[in-house]
């Protein structure tokens, strides 16, 4: 655990680490308390405190902290459903080659790069996925792009 944590918090983490068994609640993976990064152990409130949740224990699990920051806002259901819905997205959307350059173009005016033909896990290239799944960004007409005629 970070140094930084204050005793209070990580005596927190300790005891719900021990009351869940050291399982994420999200994940449902063992969590380690002597990981840093996305494997730290975190507490997640199981009903988000933006959405009427509190800070009673009984409404907060032990998470990796990667599933806590991940998770945002959303109920361990809603979260569930995000990653399998985002794990199929790019198969679900088939995206067409005529309409790759676009992508590349939108990318590169956001400062993107997008290597090797695949869409890398920038945030900014799963929100524009994100959108073009959800009918927030159409690409009605590709460009066409010197030497791709009849491609």
């Amino acid at each position: 655990m970070r140094a930084c944590w204050d005793r209070p918090f990580r005596k927190r983490v300790k005891v719900i680490h021990e009351r869940d068994g050291g399982i994420c609640g999200i994940c449902s993976l063992p969590v380690a308390l002597d990981r840093e990064g996305a494997d730290e152990p975190s507490i997640d409130h199981i009903v988000p405190l933006s959405r009427g949740g509190t800070d009673d224990e009984s409404n907060l699990q032990l998470a990796h902290g990667g599933c806590n920051s991940g998770k945002c806002n959303r109920t361990n259901e809603e979260y569930r459903e995000f990653r399998e819905w985002r794990a199929t997205a790019t198969e679900r959307l088939s995206i067409p080659r005529a309409i790759e350059p676009a992508l590349y173009r939108i990318a590169s005016e956001l400062g993107i790069t997008i290597t090797g033909g695949r869409y890398t896990g920038h945030p900014r290239v799963s929100r524009l996925l994100d959108m073009i799944a959800e009918g927030e960004l159409v690409v009605s007409r590709a460009p066409v792009m010197p030497g791709q005629e009849g491609e």
